[in-house]
């Protein structure tokens, strides 16, 4: 019986460094969205960002495996993994006060401002038009194209700007070259 003992307790001692050891060297694993393959270069700024903290947090929080999700989302459904902690880690997006109740905001201007900062993309063609605005209320008279859940759809529209929605960059590209809106509002970082 003794021998059996010990067997047990050898057993119980192996599976527990087994276990220990395999939560010491457990390695977290970030997942981050993305939109359009290769197509937004902006994301290569982000990611380079997060590596960064990751690399210097290393030694206080361990390794770390940094993964694309499965799945291209657009905004809305991106937090609304984070939201229910699914499929994603990590974000960046602009922030709104409806994002801050409904997520965790790490409040660091990552882009220093950059991006309140706005140049309008507009079809070839346009720019004497454009050139001639001189007023809000001269601009208000057109229509922007923004992302059905981009926060600078709701500041447009509240403040009586003409908007037309699209779901994401490529269709609202598309949209800007067949004339369905005059301008594209723009980030001076963004492409």
């Amino acid at each position: 019986m003794r021998r059996i003992t010990t067997i047990y307790n050898i057993l119980f001692l192996m599976c527990f460094h087994f276990s220990v050891n395999s939560i010491v060297h457990a390695t977290d694993t970030i997942l981050y969205p993305w939109f359009d393959e290769d197509k937004f270069k902006e994301d290569e700024y982000y990611l380079a960002l997060l590596k960064l903290a990751l690399e210097s947090s290393k030694d206080k929080f361990g390794e770390y495996e940094l993964k694309k999700a499965i799945q291209p989302m657009f905004q809305n459904r991106a937090m609304l993994e984070i939201k229910y902690n699914r499929n994603l880690s990590v974000i960046w997006t602009m922030t709104s006060q409806q994002r801050e109740q409904e997520l965790n905001p790490i409040r660091i201007p990552i882009l220093r401002g950059l991006g309140g900062h706005r140049i309008f993309l507009i079809k070839a063609g346009q720019q004497e038009k454009f050139s001639k605005i001189n007023s809000a209320k001269q601009l208000k008279k057109l229509f922007a194209g923004q992302g059905h859940d981009w926060p600078d759809s709701y500041i447009l529209s509240d403040n009586n700007y003409g908007l037309v929605t699209g779901p994401g960059h490529k269709t609202l590209f598309n949209m800007l070259q067949h004339g369905r809106f005059d301008y594209m509002p723009r980030a001076l970082h963004e492409p």
